[in-house]
């Protein structure tokens, strides 16, 4: 992972990259011939002289999504740097179209993704924690209890004896079954990990919460457990530690991702028209209550291809009830651009 901005001097040209799969940030803007370039967005929102307007495709994206897709941001003169693209400008030139070095869609389309062995997964796996190990000085590992950061927190102590492991829980939970602190404190014990729980109750999350805010760099409805154990970490003196987040994403272990796949194959199952589906929805739009999910009356138009059934599965809200929360003409302008 990697976001990096290198001045060749022989050549007077500056190079711009960004890891394959956008694990980090790397955020542009150009004004008066100037191309200004950060790790975060606010940064050049604040400092360069650029369009900080609201851009209607972050706007729309976000009540889509809960985060702002790319390569848009909240701010419409500034852009990221897509994953896996390269940007070279030389000194005194315009500033060219960033090219792309790595493609992860490319990939999975190609079929060069092929199956793998538990064997070979698990070489994978070992061969990207160890690479991840790599520090000068102590490194940590957020331990939930759940399979992705206990999966990290054992192969990482069969390479080092000196792993600390760290839990945040809530005092809310403390002593139900939604306390995961005592089967991580279980894990660590077993893997013979120093171990810290850290407990956070309603007081001490109202002191962090402005800070919060001022620390997140657009808006997100995400972040906020990272947040919190981040901070517990560098209370302890930590600088650098693993997790296990994005493992649901990339293993398909949220319940939603096959629901996604039943939902195709039920709606490719049932030939109709666009236009009786459209008459379909309407009706039971009118008829449904609005204390029923408003993503019912969608199921027959977003079941009959697979971006659009994941769309259905995970947007916080459809594109119906867009109107509800923004004006139209953001609505159509943000739509227009995504």
């Amino acid at each position: 992972m990697f976001a990096f901005a290198l001045w060749d001097a022989q050549e007077q040209e500056l190079w711009l990259a960004r890891d394959p799969y956008g694990i980090k940030p790397l955020y542009t803007a150009q004004s008066r011939g100037v191309l200004w370039f950060a790790s975060q967005a606010r940064a050049l929102a604040r400092h360069a002289p650029v369009d900080i307007s609201r851009d209607p495709a972050g706007l729309v994206g976000f009540y889509l999504w809960g985060h702002i897709p790319e390569p848009f941001t909240w701010w419409s003169g500034i852009s990221i740097l897509p994953a896996g693209h390269l940007l070279r400008v030389r000194a005194g030139a315009e500033a060219v179209a960033a090219r792309a070095f790595w493609s992860t869609e490319y990939c999975f389309q190609s079929g060069a993704a092929e199956p793998v062995s538990a064997d070979e997964l698990r070489t994978l796996l070992v061969d990207s924690i160890r690479h991840h190990l790599v520090a000068d000085v102590p490194v940590g590992i957020f331990l939930s209890a759940g399979i992705d950061s206990s999966t990290i927190a054992a192969l990482a102590s069969e390479q080092r004896s000196d792993l600390q492991t760290i839990t945040l829980a809530f005092e809310e939970y403390h002593g139900s079954s939604q306390d995961e602190a005592p089967l991580a404190e279980a894990t660590a014990k077993l893997l013979g990990t120093r171990h810290s729980t850290i407990r956070i109750g309603r007081d001490q999350f109202l002191a962090m919460y402005d800070d919060f805010f001022e620390s997140m760099d657009q808006p997100s409805i995400d972040g906020l457990n990272s947040y919190l154990i981040s901070h517990a970490a560098a209370t302890l003196g930590l600088k650098v530690a693993l997790s296990g987040l994005g493992g649901d994403e990339l293993f398909g272990g949220y319940s939603t991702f096959p629901q996604v796949s039943r939902l195709l194959k039920i709606g490719r199952s049932i030939p109709i028209s666009t236009q009786a589906i459209r008459r379909i929805e309407g009706v039971i739009r009118a008829l449904v209550p609005r204390s029923v999910s408003p993503k019912l009356s969608n199921l027959l138009s977003h079941a009959q291809d697979l971006p659009s059934a994941y769309l259905l599965r995970r947007c916080l809200y459809t594109s119906d009830e867009l109107e509800l929360l923004l004006d139209l003409s953001w609505i159509k302008a943000g739509l227009g651009r995504l």
